[in-house]
């Protein structure tokens, strides 16, 4: 073991390796990130609570297996309680910016990990007769992982301190 350990790369250096490096740092700062922020923790907030509370039901509209519902039910229930465990890294990392790129960027390739997951595996039914319900959770996911990814795209042009909880930023002159 080393006792003397130095950190061999600094934050800010890391998240110069991980962004484009050749682009202006200079512009504007990102006033719309706030909204996108809240937008996500509300929407996996909202999927959170139902996933926790309701995974029998859940599971009762996915399979008509008993057996099935079972196991799918405690395996919604984990789900909920990753996706807790998601919502909070992924927010500490934003409100504190601590490797904001890293940490969203991993948590959205996890979360396209999960969706072909689920697709595959916990959907095939539902993907057999297509209805409105499925294709608008379908839609709701991808649309978060945009959402994510742009605030990933844009983490050098995020607002600092306090505003980057401030819905009113945009209305800011």
């Amino acid at each position: 073991m080393v006792s003397d350990w130095k950190s061999r790369i600094t934050h800010d250096e890391l998240d110069a390796l991980a962004s484009n490096s050749g682009r202006d740092t200079n512009n504007s700062i990102d006033k719309w990130a706030p909204w996108r922020f809240w937008i996500v923790f509300c929407v996996m907030g909202a999927f959170a609570i139902w996933l926790l509370t309701s995974p029998a039901q859940i599971a009762e509209t996915l399979t008509f297996l008993p057996a099935e519902i079972t196991k799918l039910s405690a395996y919604l229930y984990f789900r909920g309680w990753f996706l807790v465990s998601a919502i909070t890294l992924g927010a500490y990392a934003y409100i504190k910016n601590w490797h904001t790129g890293l940490v969203l960027g991993g948590l959205t390739a996890l979360s396209v990990v999960n969706t072909m997951f689920d697709m595959f595996t916990i959907f095939p039914d539902l993907l057999a007769k297509r209805s409105p319900f499925f294709t608008a959770i379908i839609v709701i996911r991808v649309s978060v992982m945009l959402l994510v990814i742009s605030l990933v795209t844009n983490r050098h042009r995020l607002p600092t301190g306090r505003d980057r909880l401030n819905l009113l930023l945009p209305f800011k002159k």
